[in-house]
């Protein structure tokens, strides 16, 4: 990695099974991973950024990545950290951010939603993720707050939507570059007009 410039490395997920696993047991199973891979990020230099991700996935939300990468060397364990899904898990984005921007290396941009469906005669949802500007985060502010925070590193847009076809797909990413650039820009200048 280190000859072909690869400067950051998504890790995979932890999936916390309940009724099986112990948290703090799994968490210490986690932090014993991590030692490794820091060892290898150091080795060569290389940043290996967990991915918050809603569910029951560990390290889902910024309080709960906290657990598993604070005490370690910010140079190569380092926080990816999603809005739609700190939003989906019901995470405030400015706290969470707090949390963790000591670590902060890449910014997942998706815009989820909830579709309400009856199970079983009781309320249940189901997540889904929809166009930028369509679903539940406030992207005018999670720019704002990445500004304040000193926050110039990469923006990764997933995209994780459906269309019906190829091309209206093509298009829609198109939109979502547009989207998350005209959020970005209109942030910016609000920072020089307000500093």
């Amino acid at each position: 990695m280190d000859q072909a410039d690869v400067r950051l490395l998504k890790l995979g997920y932890y999936q916390f099974v309940p009724g099986k696993d112990d948290y703090w047991t799994y968490v210490d199973h986690i932090r014993k991973s991590l030692e490794g891979w820091q060892k290898l990020g150091e080795r060569y230099n290389v940043k290996l950024c967990y991915h918050t991700h809603s569910g029951l996935n560990m390290g889902g939300s910024c309080a709960a990545l906290a657990h598993l990468i604070r005490g370690f060397d910010s140079r190569f364990i380092r926080a990816y950290i999603d809005p739609g899904h700190m939003w989906m898990d019901g995470e405030p984005f400015s706290l969470g951010l707090a949390m963790i921007k000591e670590f902060l290396s890449i910014v997942g941009l998706k815009d989820p939603t909830y579709v309400g469906v009856k199970k079983n005669g009781e309320g249940a949802y189901y997540p889904a993720f929809t166009t930028a500007g369509e679903g539940m985060v406030p992207w005018s502010s999670v720019f704002s707050e990445l500004l304040r925070a000193g926050y110039d590193g990469p923006l990764s847009i997933h995209a994780e939507f459906e269309t019906e076809s190829h091309q209206q797909y093509i298009s829609a990413v198109k939109s979502e570059v547009v989207y998350f650039r005209q959020k970005r820009d209109i942030a910016l200048a609000e920072a020089e007009v307000n500093p």
